[in-house]
């Protein structure tokens, strides 16, 4: 914090990597009051920091997040631990209403939707997603709103698919059409990629 004071209004990038990096090893300690009050500390150097100040936000918002201790949240609905995912939804609805929308906020809220998803818990994903969309559905960035928009239903499509029958038609590499039927019963990976994607 004394760094953070000596520099007011001129913060050098090694000063911020430097004090990032001791709230990190906070929050790795599990000093979770300390270290979300390092990072609001940041937050507001860099908003007194005219060359800086654009990602004060994002400081904030990482703030909020340790504060709310979100790893700890998600940890136990993983573990199955009781009211686990109310507490996760409550804290979601939290973030996204005291934090002002930003790319930042909205990335943060779908990568824990998406983690809800991909762990099976699908009825809190799809409220997750549904917060999403209705907190940045009217956002006056219109890319943020854009994205918000399809968010619910895209999961809902995704999530809808799980357990559903599921066949593949084409050709194969030489030119054959594709027989379908000679992987019934077995367990078949379905790699969907385009010609653009590096692998």
């Amino acid at each position: 914090k004394k760094l953070l004071t000596a520099e007011k209004g001129n913060l050098s990038e090694d000063t911020l990597q430097l004090v990032g990096q001791t709230a990190d090893m906070l929050t790795e300690g599990g000093l979770t009051a300390d270290a979300s009050d390092l990072i609001e500390t940041i937050a507001a150097a860099l908003a007194g920091d005219p060359k800086m100040a654009e990602q004060a936000p994002r400081y904030a918002l990482v703030a909020k997040v340790v504060k709310m201790d979100l790893d700890s949240l998600m940890n136990n609905v993983f573990k199955g631990e009781p009211d686990a995912e109310e507490k996760i939804d409550a804290a979601l609805q939290t973030l996204l209403t005291d934090v002002p929308p930003s790319r930042d906020l909205l990335n943060r809220a779908q990568t824990i939707a998406h983690i809800l998803e991909a762990t099976g818990h699908y009825k809190s994903a799809l409220a997750a997603y549904d917060k999403i969309a209705e907190r940045f559905g009217n956002s006056s960035d219109e890319s943020l709103a854009t994205q918000a928009k399809d968010i619910a239903p895209a999961a809902k499509l995704r999530i809808g698919l799980v357990g559903q029958p599921f066949t593949v038609e084409g050709v194969t590499v030489d030119g054959t059409p594709l027989d379908w039927s000679a992987y019934a019963g077995k367990v078949t990976l379905v790699d969907f990629w385009a010609t653009w994607c590096g692998p």
